[in-house]
């Protein structure tokens, strides 16, 4: 599944928070609730998943956060 390109909505009632880095540091911005984002890769940090967005920014894969279309 590494390296898989798509969109993602954020279910999570608080959104989500996107970072500049895979380890979630340097927070950019916010994406509220049922916000689609587009995915370029999904990206393995230590024991985590993340999707590294278009604009080259991070969120978490959590599937409590968000769902994968």
């Amino acid at each position: 599944m590494t390296g898989k390109k798509g969109y993602i909505t954020v279910i999570n009632k608080n959104g989500v928070n996107a970072y500049r880095k895979a380890r979630l540091a340097n927070k950019v911005t916010h994406y509220k609730q049922k916000a689609t984002l587009s995915v370029k890769k999904v990206v393995k940090y230590k024991l985590a998943t993340r999707y590294q967005l278009t604009n080259g920014h991070f969120v978490t894969a959590n599937k409590k956060f968000v769902i994968r279309k």
